[in-house]
């Protein structure tokens, strides 16, 4: 299971890198699929419960921070591709090395009830490394270098954000994956979370910044 995760993992950072840099016009394509079914698996989580009350009410705010970061994430796939490279490079660098420096060095775990495998030592040093490749891409997107430093910070810390809002979802929901569509990983919006949300953070700082 561990090698599933592990090549599929490499085939999607491959694939979208590729798909970025050989024909970014495909890109809006990709959002627009993470999105509609993303959706599909929050809604389909939701409707697990008794449709009532609170539930109802939990449902139809999540639909519509979702509909409204899946719009910034579809802005944000028509951005040009080096800007494109610069925050898929930010995220994937965070969801990487988080994992990988937790399972080596965690040991003060955070955010039990949302995100049991979160440990603190994985988030700081995730974030440190995702910042510090920014910092080392600045010239992918031709921002200087504090500009991309600045900027990788906040792609990651709403990266982290979206991580666990879907964490916060799924237990509330009371499952575990919002799918089995990704081998080893779950479903799209198990997978693509962070980049959801880390997306729309970059259109958002491009509209209002650059």
């Amino acid at each position: 299971q561990a090698w599933t995760k592990y090549w599929v993992y490499l085939i999607i950072i491959y694939g979208i890198t590729t798909i970025l840099i050989l024909a970014p016009q495909w890109f809006p394509l990709v959002a627009m699929l993470i999105t509609v079914i993303g959706l599909y698996e929050l809604i389909r989580g939701g409707s697990r419960l008794p449709f009532r009350g609170t539930n109802i009410y939990i449902l139809v705010i999540s639909i519509l921070i979702f509909g409204a970061l899946s719009s910034g994430f579809v802005l944000f796939s028509f951005m040009s591709n080096t800007d494109l490279l610069f925050a898929f490079f930010v995220v994937a660098s965070f969801d990487a090395f988080s994992q990988l420096m937790g399972q080596l060095l965690g040991k003060r775990f955070i955010f039990s009830k949302i995100s049991p495998s979160k440990t603190l030592e994985g988030l700081v040093l995730g974030l440190l490394l995702s910042i510090a490749t920014g910092g080392l891409a600045h010239f992918v997107a031709d921002f200087s270098f504090w500009q991309a430093i600045l900027i990788a910070a906040a792609i990651s810390v709403f990266s982290l954000i979206g991580d666990l809002a879907a964490s916060a979802f799924k237990r509330w929901c009371g499952i575990k994956d919002f799918s089995s569509l990704i081998p080893g990983h779950g479903g799209v919006l198990d997978r693509f979370d962070s980049l959801l949300v880390g997306g729309s953070a970059m259109y958002l700082i491009s509209w209002l910044f650059l």
